[in-house]
C-alpha cells in the first residue's frame, strides 16, 4: 500500500481560508498540489507575507479525527517502520535532553510549572519538570500518546485552539515540533500569551521550510525564520535565544515583551 492509499485524504471535509493567519492578506499562489506523502493536498503562498500555508486543509473535526487514529499509521508508511506512542519514547527522550541543554545556555527564571502543549507522552515535560524540580501539564489531541504519560503529569486532552486555560500561569510554556500544526498560530500565541507567568518563557520550534521546501497534510503551517519571527513579533514577545537545531528544526526562547 502506498502511503497516498493509507489515509482518505479527499473524502474528508475541509475548509477554504480566506484570509492569512500571518497578515490577513487575501492574495495567495499555488505552490504545491501534493504532499510528501503523495495525497492531493494544494499549499499557497500569501503574496504579501510569503506565509505558506495549506489551502483548502481539513476542518478542526477531520484534524481531531487524523490525530487520533491515522496520523501515525501514515507516518509510519511513509518511514516504513512501525512509528506509535511506544516507539517514539527514546526519540522523544533524546529531544528532551537536547531541549534542556538548549535552555541551560540561556538566563530564565527557573520555572515551577511547565505546560507542554502537543506534548504527546509526557517525555519532555516530565525531563524538564526533573531539570527544574517543577509541576508539568501535557495537553495532546491524541488519547493514545495521553495514555503513555502516566499519573505524575496532569493531563490535558484536546485541540489548544479549544483549550479553555481559566486564567491559570506557567512559568514555561513549550511547543515542542507543534506550532507548525496548530490551525490558528496567530490566536495561539495571543492565548498563551495571557498563560505564561511574570518573568516566565514561551519555547517554540520550526521545521524550518526555508530549509525543507516540503509540504505535510499534517503541517497546515509551513514556516520559516521570517515567518515565525513575524508571528512572534507579531503577538508580543521578544525572542531572546534563537538557534538552529537538528533534523532542519530552529529553536526560539521567548519572554513577553
Amino acid at each position: 500500500m502506498t502511503t497516498a492509499l493509507a489515509f482518505d485524504y479527499e473524502t474528508e471535509h475541509k475548509e477554504e481560508i480566506l484570509a492569512c493567519n500571518l497578515c490577513c492578506g487575501r492574495d495567495f499562489e499555488t505552490v504545491s498540489e501534493t504532499d510528501r506523502y503523495g495525497l492531493p493536498v494544494r499549499a499557497v503562498r500569501c503574496r504579501t507575507c510569503s506565509l505558506v500555508f495549506l489551502n483548502p486543509r481539513m476542518t478542526k473535526a477531520g484534524y481531531s479525527r487524523f490525530y487520533e487514529g491515522e496520523y501515525r499509521r501514515l507516518v509510519s508508511l511513509f518511514h516504513g517502520r512501525e512509528i506509535n506512542a511506544r516507539t517514539i519514547l527514546a526519540e522523544q527522550a533524546v529531544y528532551a535532553e537536547e531541549l534542556a541543554q538548549f535552555l541551560s545556555g540561556v538566563a530564565i527564571q527557573r520555572p515551577r510549572t511547565i505546560l507542554d502543549i502537543g506534548g504527546s507522552t509526557g517525555v519532555v515535560a516530565r525531563h524538564l519538570a526533573h531539570v527544574y524540580r517543577a509541576k508539568p501539564t501535557v495537553l495532546d489531541p491524541a488519547s493514545e500518546e495521553l495514555a503513555e504519560a502516566g499519573h505524575d503529569l496532569e493531563i490535558i486532552y484536546g485541540l489548544v485552539e479549544d483549550w479553555d486555560p481559566k486564567d491559570r500561569l506557567w512559568g514555561l510554556v513549550t511547543l515542542c515540533q507543534t506550532i507548525d500544526h496548530l490551525l490558528d498560530i496567530a490566536g495561539t500565541l495571543k492565548k498563551l500569551q495571557g498563560c505564561i507567568a511574570y518573568h516566565g518563557a514561551l519555547f517554540v520550534d520550526i521545521l524550518d521550510y526555508g530549509q525543507t521546501k516540503t509540504i505535510k497534510v499534517d503541517h497546515p503551517f509551513n514556516l520559516t525564520r521570517e515567518t515565525m519571527e513575524a508571528y512572534l513579533q507579531m503577538a508580543g514577545y521578544k525572542v531572546i535565544a534563537c538557534e538552529p537545531a537538528r533534523n532542519q528544526h530552529v529553536n526560539y526562547l521567548c519572554e513577553v515583551a
